[in-house]
């Protein structure tokens, strides 16, 4: 019994991690796709495992165990509700450079040929994602 409800959680971070290694960095430019996704994965586990503990303490003092299944039970419903408020990614295109971020220098990003765009035509011809 014990080996099946280690694979059932083995099989359920799978569930959980695997998308979010993909979804979380989509929601950072390029050029902080990297750092931002590390940072936001750090900072959530910190809340989730660190905030728990000083959250729990005083209820369970004051109404038992039972108030820690409750909140853990609480807590359950948050995740699913998350990328729901988040924005979708599918649309947005990682070759459009952001201006408002522009070059380490601060100037405008340029094109190859070293022109600025004033608006992108993506890869099927459509220009600012309008076919």
């Amino acid at each position: 019994m014990i080996r099946h409800g280690r694979g059932g959680t083995l099989f359920l971070r799978g569930v959980i991690y695997g998308p979010m290694g993909a979804f979380l960095p989509e929601l950072f430019p390029v050029r902080l796709r990297y750092s931002g996704a590390g940072l936001a994965y750090s900072l959530g586990g910190v809340a989730g495992g660190a905030v728990a503990p000083v959250v729990v303490t005083r209820p369970q003092s004051a109404c038992g165990s039972a108030s820690v299944g409750w909140y853990v039970s609480a807590m359950a419903v948050v995740p699913p509700a998350c990328p729901l408020l988040l924005p979708e990614t599918r649309e947005r295109s990682t070759a459009k450079p952001d201006p408002r971020l522009g070059t380490p220098t601060g100037e405008p990003v340029a094109a190859v040929d070293g022109t600025v765009p004033t608006t992108w035509d993506g890869p099927h011809g459509e220009v600012d994602g309008r076919a």
